[in-house]
Order: C-alpha cells, then structure tokens, then sequence
C-alpha cells in the first residue's frame, strides 16, 4: 500500500481512509444477515411495527428551551451557554424528527399512507439495526 505522502496527502488521511473502508466492510456483513425467521414467527411487517411502537414508548420528551435559557443564560461572558442552548435546539429537531419518521412508518406499514422510497429506506435500516440516515445530524433541518 502506498503512503499517503507520496500524494501529497497528510498521514492522517491513511486513518481516515481506514476507518471509511472499515465501515463500509461492517455496512455490507450487516446486510447479509437474513431479516427474517428470527421474528418468533412474526411477520417482517409486524416485526417493524413492533419496533416503531418500542421506540415511540422509548422517545423522550423535548427539552424545554425557556427553562434551559432561563437557568443557562445566553450572555457574552459565558459562550457555553450559547452551545448549550444550540445542543438543546438540535437534540429538539432530532426528537422531532425521530417521532414523525417512525409515526410515518407506522402509518404506511398499517397502509394508512402510502410507503416511499424514503419510508423503505428506513425501514431497511430500522430491521439491519442501523441507525437511519434521515436521523443523522447532517440531515436535520
């Protein structure tokens, strides 16, 4: 194997170009284990609905952002307040977006709306014990 300074590239982009393929390598073993059989006799719809309705029961509440700027304020003399606060918004968007994401599955699996590409995705990742990429940080909005 090539060093990465040969191409001008700092030692560290060897580490990350490992961790990368090291990961790709575990994503694809994931997904060659079967999904079904090992749901006690359930089908994989009613595995994936059990699944919705553990996480929804397992959610917790959002963080309420007044109390949080009410005991850290946000002030110029204490920058971790800011963060604080900003974490509180970003973990409040996740929340959020956890809840709709798996109340929209529950919704398509029960036929009550009409399951997407999107939908499938998550689906896919929910039943492989992935976390869904609709969830990452870099997805919410």
């Amino acid at each position: 194997m090539e060093r990465p300074e040969l191409f001008g590239i700092h030692k560290n982009g060897d580490i990350t170009s490992a961790k990368l393929q090291t990961n790709q390598m575990l994503d694809d073993a994931l997904l060659t284990i079967p999904r079904g059989g090992s749901g006690g006799g359930q089908s994989e719809d009613e595995v994936l609905e059990n699944l919705c309705d553990s996480l929804l029961n397992e959610l917790p509440k959002e963080f309420s952002v007044e109390d949080v700027v009410r005991l850290k304020p946000v002030m110029r003399e204490n920058s971790l307040n800011t963060v604080i606060t900003q974490d509180v918004l970003r973990y409040n968007r996740l929340i959020v977006k956890i809840y709709s994401t798996v109340n929209n599955l529950k919704r398509a699996i029960n036929g009550l709306e009409v399951m997407d590409s999107s939908m499938d995705i998550l689906s896919g990742e929910l039943l492989n014990n992935l976390v869904p990429s609709s969830w990452k940080a870099n997805n919410i909005s």
